[in-house]
């Protein structure tokens, strides 16, 4: 049970988009039971997946690319059983272990090696870069521990180097608890790491950790107000032309329309990256509703993680959106009124004007 507390949480994701990754977030846990996010969901390739791919790399230097290939092809059962006891020893393996690590290894392995290089398993093992820390000993390949361990490494460094930017930041002060969660919070080697590093921290690991994210997301689809106050994690706007201005805009957005000089594909933000959402919040803007072929008003909604985009056609900006409305008289120009109604977990835009008929609502989801 959670007390009054601000705390940081990694929660472990694998996705077939995503991979491993490892997402932070900040949260205080205020009246109610509710929670308010102080820091946005933040992350990068730290999570179980990415070491997996570690573990088949080396397993590729170790044999020959072509063998590992061969059995995930012709043998994927076989390939599916070492990634389950890979899984199992990352899972069990301590930091203080001394020895090697064993693991079992399938019998169509050796197959694969006789087919493809005409040797055993073990004569390619003995004549690989690695022969001093891995071996075969019967239907188990022994690991030597600094090597088994170096397949961890580079993702800890990088989870342990993430949370202290994102403790670093101002509004983090005050940390009462670390929480982890997600299939590789399991991993004794990332909870020690965890544990060094924050030694004034209580590390906490509920029961059926990997059960923990998918139990808070049915939590959330099923009360969203659970979470009172979040962050934005993107910037969001409409694409704009307005009067150009030498001044501030480049030439390649310069457009005459009907003799005016226009800057096309402006960014107009109404929510930026890190600003504070509250359910409910409204964004007021207008748009002209310009005469159109088609007879039909168009509102395009882009998102970035930059703070503050000039254009919608920067690097890292990409459409979310287009709202679509049918005009009763196309060959009227007209400014619509936008209201943006931020949620919980989805943008609502309303668009009104005398020409569009009744007011329109539109919602665009933002996970």
């Amino acid at each position: 049970m959670i007390s009054m507390c601000t705390y940081i949480q990694v929660r472990f994701l694998t996705s077939n988009i995503s991979g491993g990754t490892a997402d932070i977030t900040v949260h205080e846990k205020i009246n109610n039971g509710r929670l308010k996010e102080i820091y946005f969901a933040s992350g990068g390739s730290c999570g179980g997946t990415s070491v997996d791919a570690e573990f088949f790399n080396l397993m590729e230097k170790i044999t020959n690319p072509a063998i590992m290939n061969a059995l995930k092809g012709e043998h994927l059962a076989s390939y599916l059983d070492l990634a389950r006891e890979f899984e199992n020893k990352k899972r069990s393996v301590k930091p203080n272990t001394t020895g090697r690590i064993n693991m079992k290894i399938p019998i169509a392995l050796n197959l694969v090696c006789k087919e493809y290089v005409g040797q055993t398993l073990k004569s390619v093992i003995d004549s690989s870069e690695f022969s001093s820390k891995v071996s075969l000993k019967g239907d188990k390949i022994r690991f030597e521990f600094s090597l088994f361990k170096s397949l961890f490494q580079s993702r800890i460094d990088s989870l342990i180097k993430l949370m202290l930017d994102i403790l670093s930041e101002k509004c983090c002060d005050g940390i009462t608890q670390i929480i982890l969660v997600g299939g590789f919070s399991q991993c004794m080697l990332v909870q020690k790491a965890v544990k060094d590093t924050f030694p004034k921290l209580p590390v906490i690991v509920p029961k059926n950790c990997d059960l923990a994210v998918m139990q808070g997301a049915v939590m959330f689809g099923h009360q969203p107000s659970i979470i009172a106050h979040r962050i934005s994690r993107c910037t969001y706007g409409f694409r704009k032309k307005k009067p150009f201005d030498p001044a501030i805009h480049d030439q390649s957005h310069l457009e005459i329309v009907n003799g005016e000089a226009k800057c096309i594909r402006l960014f107009d933000a109404f929510l930026k990256r890190k600003e504070p959402i509250q359910p409910g919040k409204i964004f007021k803007t207008t748009a002209i509703s310009r005469p159109s072929e088609g007879g039909e008003f168009k509102l395009y909604i882009f998102k970035t993680e930059k703070e503050n985009p000039m254009y919608t056609d920067e690097e890292g900006c990409s459409e979310l959106g287009v709202i679509k409305v049918k005009k009763p008289n196309p060959t009227i120009t007209e400014k619509i009124k936008v209201h943006v109604v931020l949620g919980e977990t989805e943008i609502q835009v309303n668009i009104s004007g005398t020409e569009l008929g009744k007011k329109h609502r539109v919602t665009i989801e933002m996970i």
